[in-house]
């Protein structure tokens, strides 16, 4: 059996929204968007890396809508030298959604 593994970033206020950039969510009124990467240190960066599998090993992901249509728009165009660019075009994505909308 496989196991899920489930991973946030959460800053002490619980603001489960946009670790990425500071456009990724703006919904709410939510300005604080980008916070995460600035303070991550090559261990937590490592630890991440860990998380989410290698070229070699490829895990699967399970995304709700926003998490997956913000995805989309950046991976399978990611920087080659990013570590997390082979990891996540490799990766089988399972998307939650409401909609009825197409998924690519």
């Amino acid at each position: 059996m496989r196991k899920i593994i489930a991973f946030a970033h959460l800053p002490l206020d619980g603001a489960m929204q946009g670790p990425g950039s500071a456009d990724e969510d703006r919904s709410d009124g939510f300005d604080r968007g980008g916070w995460t990467w600035q303070f991550s240190d090559e261990k937590a960066k490592a630890s991440i890396l860990g998380l989410v599998g290698s070229s070699v090993k490829p895990n699967d992901l399970l995304l709700g809508r926003r998490t997956h249509d913000i995805f989309a728009s950046f991976w399978p165009h990611a920087p080659t030298n990013s570590p997390f660019t082979v990891p996540f075009n490799k990766a089988n994505k399972y998307v939650l959604t409401h909609g009825d909308q197409k998924l690519d």
